[in-house]
């Protein structure tokens, strides 16, 4: 009879020696990493011709018979299955428990300056019955606002004064945003505000306050009592979490027995999901950007495929190539090309997000601007400061006709600008998560929007025997269009 009984609020141990049976728990929950194939360590042999590394992540260690709390329901799911015996320890079991009537009868008696959708309620309630949770809610649905309530929630009905809160998110410039949302929701009540501790470069790592905000750069290395003290874990955007500082935030912070990680879309890729489930939570899907859409809490979308046609010299000198970085160079090099997306972007009016990912790029297109228009511009990437960020972020919500050219990396993600009107993706790519992220940056009501629109640049350089890596990259963004249930229209316009 196998006995599992639970460590902490991250471990529990499989007590057996039966190698069989551990051996199929260790084969159940090993799996191949995303990209494993591309992987430095994968690709190098050692000296008698075997790889260093065969591409995979084990969830379940043999040697200390350990396995992540989040995959108890899996794992005993899979005895079933199979018939094994087994004895659960109770306190795997055991949940704190909430009544859903008495947390909705909650919020809504809350005295806030925004109005509490549905789909906020759900995940707070979904959040605090199950504990532990991973919620899926699209970008601009107003998650940092349903973080609020689950803090607030919390830190009045059922923790102590001396019960701390971690609240993780992905790039510094967020630790600001979210201490100064969280500081307006409350600002009729004044008590978060006293409560939140910030930090980022130059701010001590430690604090008798309740709520610590941080990017996981700036704790990275902090030793585990550190994250003994938290019993509420968070991952703002789960999803801009690497996989190995998500395991090591979940693993060290042993006394966190609530976990809630919240995101606008996760990868297809099973290894990352099961992961996350592992040392977060079950992941629950709350709304989808279109019903949020039909229910006007955003605004409606329309996209735009440009299909950039290039000549037959360009098609003969660069569409045969193997290598992706070529063919990218390739393009963000040619004059045509910068010409046509800068032109689009100058005839739309109102304010425009241009999403960039490589910075010489950005640049061009910023340069390219500044020659052919009077609109007022705006640059950001990896190296504006945060202050200097955040004072973008305010100053184009007070403007009407003026163009932010931003990084991909920075601005994709949780920056909340409601006045954007139209965005551009000038690099294209194949990434689920950021794709629909850029798209969120501006989905948010405004009033002086009616519609978002969406310009997507497609660059083919295709040969009658192949397509090139740019074309396939687009028919995946086209097919995350079709799963949103988002409207797009496709035009080709050939490079003079």
């Amino acid at each position: 009879m196998i006995e599992l009984k639970k460590i902490n609020e991250s471990y529990f141990y499989i007590n057996s020696f039966d190698n069989m049976v551990l051996d199929q728990i260790s084969n159940e929950f090993t799996f191949y990493v995303k990209n494993f194939q591309y992987h430095p360590k994968y690709k190098k042999l050692d000296s008698n011709g075997r790889r260093r590394w065969d591409g995979k992540i084990r969830l379940f260690n043999k040697k200390t018979k350990l396995l992540y709390v989040g995959l108890f329901d899996l794992l005993t799911k899979y005895f079933d299955i199979n018939k094994i015996e087994y004895i659960g320890d109770p306190k795997l079991y055991k949940k704190v428990e909430f009544s859903a009537t008495e947390i909705e009868n909650w919020i809504k008696s809350l005295n806030v300056p925004l109005e509490k959708y549905n789909h906020q309620l759900q995940l707070v309630q979904a959040a605090l019955i199950e504990n532990r949770l991973i919620a899926i809610s699209p970008t601009s649905s107003g998650k940092s606002f349903a973080l609020y309530l689950y803090i607030k929630y919390l830190l009045e009905n059922y923790l102590k004064p001396t019960d701390k809160i971690l609240l993780t998110v992905p790039v510094i410039n967020l630790v600001e945003q979210m201490a100064t949302d969280f500081e307006k929701y409350d600002e009729n009540y004044g008590t978060i505000t006293k409560k939140i501790h910030r930090i980022r470069g130059g701010f001590s790592k430690h604090s008798d306050k309740q709520i610590y905000i941080s990017t996981w750069q700036s704790i990275y290395d902090m030793e585990q009592d550190y994250f003994e003290q938290f019993k509420v874990l968070i991952m703002d955007e789960t999803h801009r979490f690497s996989s190995e500082c998500t395991k090591m935030l979940a693993e060290k912070s042993i006394n966190a027995n609530f976990r809630l990680g919240v995101t606008g879309t996760l990868d297809d890729w099973k290894t990352n999901n099961i992961m996350l489930q592992g040392i977060i939570g079950k992941i629950v899907k709350i709304i989808k950007t279109s019903d949020l859409i039909k229910e006007k809490i955003l605004t409606p979308l329309r996209i735009f495929n440009i299909i950039i046609g290039y000549s037959k010299n360009d098609r003969e000198n660069i569409g045969h190539t193997k290598i992706y970085a070529r063919e990218l160079q390739y393009i963000l090099d040619h004059p045509a090309r910068l010409d046509l997306v800068v032109s689009t972007i100058i005839q739309l009016p109102h304010n425009s997000l241009v999403l960039f990912t490589r910075l010489d790029y950005g640049k061009k297109i910023l340069q390219n601007l500044r020659d052919k228009t009077q609109k007022r511009l705006y640059y950001v990437d990896g190296e504006t400061p945060v202050s200097e960020r955040e004072q973008i972020r305010r100053d184009v919500e007070l403007e009407k006709d003026c163009v932010l050219v931003a990084s991909a990396q920075i601005f994709s993600t949780g920056v909340n600008i409601k006045n954007i009107h139209n965005v551009f993706l000038t690099s294209g790519g194949k990434s689920k998560i950021r794709l629909l992220q850029s798209i969120g940056r501006g989905l948010r009501l405004h009033k002086t929007k009616n519609v978002l629109t969406v310009i997507d640049f497609i660059d083919d350089l295709s040969l009658p025997s192949k397509n090139n890596f740019m074309l396939k990259h687009y028919h995946q963004r086209q097919n995350f269009y079709i799963q949103e249930g988002f409207p797009y229209q496709t035009r080709e316009i050939k490079l003079s």
